[in-house]
């Protein structure tokens, strides 16, 4: 095929996708550059650019805003580089909805709104709901359900990897999940990085709670 035949091409393409032109520069200085682009090649350890670009390897120079650790067909579940240590709710808030919920967002959404209404603190869901480091902005990530949990710890081993070269926290120990306990509404489960074990434990209990997000 011809070179303009081909341009030609990609023209009708990148104006089908309404992308500018600076947009396709970029996209190619970056793949040459050994950013993925391609999503089917995204899988978990990967780094997750400020840019939202992926590479295998760290490249030096660009800000890293978390560590791919669970892939999906549609969307790639990213880990946080940071963590700390808080409660699920010192107040007791319950938000009876989060008990059945698989989607960590949209029950830190719940929870947090449930908390305002109230005027009860979820300190868990309100520190993720609120981080806003290394390019991620504040509503994006969220306290993972304990089912997005079991799919992170099936890879901890390479998200590990990553976060070692990054001297960031590991994930280690128990970490609050964003889900509920069904018959107790003063508790929450917990899971512990070791072996994938899950505890229901009181609210005011203090965990490793870890921001994640979706891309």
């Amino acid at each position: 095929m011809e070179k303009s035949k081909k341009f030609e091409l990609l023209l009708q393409f990148v104006q089908t996708l309404e992308l500018r032109p600076q947009e396709v520069v970029e996209l190619f200085k970056a793949k040459e550059k050994g950013f993925i682009a391609n999503k089917a090649l995204f899988e978990p350890g990967m780094f997750y650019y400020a840019n939202q670009t992926f590479s295998k390897e760290l490249i030096a120079g660009q800000v890293v805003s978390g560590i791919v650790g669970l892939v999906e067909k549609s969307r790639t579940l990213v880990v946080g580089l940071d963590e700390t240590k808080l409660p699920w709710s010192n107040s007791w808030l319950w938000v009876e909805p989060t008990r059945d919920l698989f989607d960590g967002k949209e029950a830190t959404r719940l929870s947090v709104a449930q908390s305002v209404r109230q005027n009860l603190k979820t300190e868990a869901a309100q520190w993720c709901y609120e981080y806003d480091k290394n390019g991620v902005q504040q509503g994006e990530a969220f306290l993972p359900s304990i089912h997005e949990w079991d799919g992170l710890l099936a890879n901890k081993y390479v998200i590990n990897e990553a976060l070692r070269v990054l001297s960031a926290p590991l994930l280690d120990g128990c970490y609050w999940s964003a889900t509920e306990v069904r018959s107790h509404p003063n508790r929450a489960w917990k899971i512990r990085v070791k072996d994938g074990c899950k505890f229901d434990c009181s609210k005011t209990d203090e965990f490793s709670v870890r921001p994640v997000f979706w891309v």
